[in-house]
């Protein structure tokens, strides 16, 4: 038989990856003692959003973190300001990296973008179109 997951170890689990993925600490094992913190310290519901709304803010610092978890601890309850759209997009899995580089010559295109030589008379026309076009502007 499974032992139920404290409060404390799945909000550490859902919020690491986080911390790491947008930056707010270096490593794995720092994450998890600054997330574990927070999680004794205050309600344990209250630390993934209040990571999330420090993503939805731009504030990547764990120091943002705590003072979003201060002002919702005076407050009596969090607040946040993002929307369920956002929170899903910030906690979704990373996309899969490419298992090959990308090419590093692209394949010519059929028809060229510019023709292979321009006249004497068309780069005329081309100069003239130009200097009309900055005699207007001006």
């Amino acid at each position: 038989m499974l032992s139920p997951v404290s409060p404390i170890s799945r909000v550490v689990a859902e919020v690491v990856p986080l911390l790491v993925r947008y930056r707010y600490e270096p490593d794995e094992t720092q994450a998890t003692l600054i997330a574990q913190a927070w999680a004794e310290q205050y309600p344990a519901e209250w630390v993934r959003p209040a990571v999330v709304e420090t993503l939805y803010q731009a504030r990547y610092k764990t120091i943002s973190v705590e003072q979003v978890l201060n002002l919702w601890q005076r407050q009596g309850r969090p607040h946040p300001h993002y929307s369920g759209d956002f929170e899903r997009l910030v906690s979704r899995s990373p996309a899969p990296r490419l298992s090959s580089p990308l090419p590093r010559v692209l394949p010519r295109s059929p028809l060229p973008l510019l023709p292979a030589a321009v006249t004497e008379p068309q780069y005329q026309r081309l100069r003239t179109l130009a200097q009309v076009q900055t005699v207007r502007e001006s």
